[in-house]
């Protein structure tokens, strides 16, 4: 699966260059990290984005990281500090925008993956969460990969259904997230599986 979306994705950074695609500015601004002549604003989006991520990340590890070692803070923060660090943010923010990332850390609105896992559940939910990821990957992989008939009525759902939560779990890591939506759609597809599962125990579909 992977090979195939690197090829497709080089395939798309080569239409783009020779310009028989002409891809808008949103397009082109999840591809700038491929090697190519991409639209200067694209290209300016892409390293903002990246910024202001390494930036909350930045400030996380250096004040608050250690404040949450083994079950996390949960999701609930204190208002008033977040509307101090937002009106800070608006009137006398510094040069390293120290006070937009305390905004969005104090109001755990991270825009980093992981740290939003962490900060949340810690150490032991973060290693929960991984392990329920893998295991939902593994059990819909093999689904799908040990199906003698590929013409059978749920092949179908357990092709998607992989995808779907290689999709979620890749994605957590890779792109911008937050674990208070992403674990309950988790959730949502885990009972699809768990119902499946009993499904193929007792005749297989």
């Amino acid at each position: 699966i992977f090979p195939i979306l690197a090829v497709v994705a080089f395939g798309l950074s080569l239409y783009v260059q020779s310009g028989l695609i002409p891809l808008p500015v949103s397009a082109q601004r999840s591809l700038t990290f491929l090697p190519g002549k991409w639209d200067a604003e694209a290209v300016e989006s892409a390293n903002s984005s990246n910024d202001f991520r390494k930036n909350i990340e930045r400030v996380y590890v250096r004040e608050n990281m250690f404040k949450s070692p083994w079950v996390g803070n949960g999701f609930a923060f204190n208002a008033d500090d977040a509307e101090l660090y937002k009106n800070l943010a608006r009137t006398s923010d510094t040069y390293d925008h120290y006070y937009s990332a305390k905004a969005f850390i104090s109001t755990k609105t991270f825009h980093v993956g992981w740290i939003s896992l962490y900060d949340t559940l810690g150490l032991i939910g973060s290693a929960a969460f991984i392990g329920l990821g893998i295991g939902m990957i593994w059990i819909s992989g093999r689904f799908v990969w040990m199906q003698i008939d590929n013409t059978a009525p749920l092949f179908p759902l357990k092709v998607w259904l992989f995808c779907a939560i290689g999709r979620i779990i890749v994605g957590y890591f890779s792109v911008f997230v937050d674990i208070r939506t992403t674990f309950p759609d988790l959730c949502a597809y885990a009972i699809i599986l768990i119902q499946l599962n009993r499904a193929e125990r007792n005749q297989p579909l």
